[in-house]
């Protein structure tokens, strides 16, 4: 069970948000918290938790709102949130896939050096065998 901060859903009456609620009428002017997976909401310091859905939350422009409204925010900003992690976990597979080609074309690489070296110094050192064969006939 994980509980998140609520963000404060965009408000029908005068437009505002907030990246928390806040618990009306607490002691503690504690924000509220909420478990989604059982769609309930919580105010920590007043050890109270409560259904989300049956709730009415409150602007601090007086407009209030159903839990249903409040839910529907939930639920989008939990799409967006899988849509990040799979967005995050696609940049990590493409991570993965440029590090194993920049692999493979380096050991490539080494792999053709490598050998074209061996060729050069090979007839280098045939070469020079052969000029001193010369000298010293």
């Amino acid at each position: 069970m994980s509980w998140i901060p609520l963000p404060f859903p965009k408000c029908s009456s005068c437009g505002k948000s907030w990246s928390v609620t806040y618990h009306r009428n607490c002691p503690h002017k504690s924000e509220v918290e909420v478990e989604t997976i059982r769609k309930l909401s919580r105010c920590k310091p007043c050890n109270n938790e409560w259904s989300t859905i049956n709730s009415i939350f409150y602007c601090s422009c007086g407009y209030s709102f159903s839990g249903k409204e409040v839910e529907s925010a939930i639920n989008k900003t939990l799409e967006l949130k899988e849509k990040l992690a799979q967005f995050l976990r696609d940049m990590d597979f493409d991570e993965q896939k440029i590090e194993r080609v920049t692999k493979d074309s380096l050991v490539s690489w080494l792999n053709n050096t490598s050998y074209q070296l061996g060729k050069v110094l090979g007839h280098l050192a045939g070469t020079v065998v052969s000029i001193i064969a010369k000298i010293f006939k």
